[in-house]
């Protein structure tokens, strides 16, 4: 009785090791990889609706992050 989200959610903090796609989750799903620290995801065209602490540790491209907006920056926008 689980969303496909919360599943994929789940399957990347029990799996770190693997990729998940998380393409098809929801804004209600989403709005928690913030919140996961250790993982792989796959997410082709990012769109969160963001409601939470802008610190962040996200490595993108071998880029690291501590500002949350500044990684959706980078990532919508493309490096400078």
């Amino acid at each position: 009785m689980l969303s496909t989200g919360t599943k994929t959610l789940i399957n990347i903090i029990q799996h770190p090791e693997i990729c998940f796609n998380v393409e098809e989750c929801g804004n209600n799903a989403l709005q928690f990889i913030t919140r996961i620290y250790q993982g792989i995801i796959l997410w082709q065209s990012p769109f969160l609706a963001y409601y939470g602490n802008k610190e962040c540790d996200i490595v993108y491209h071998g880029k690291s992050f501590n500002d949350f907006y500044e990684f959706l920056d980078c990532v919508t926008e493309g490096f400078k």
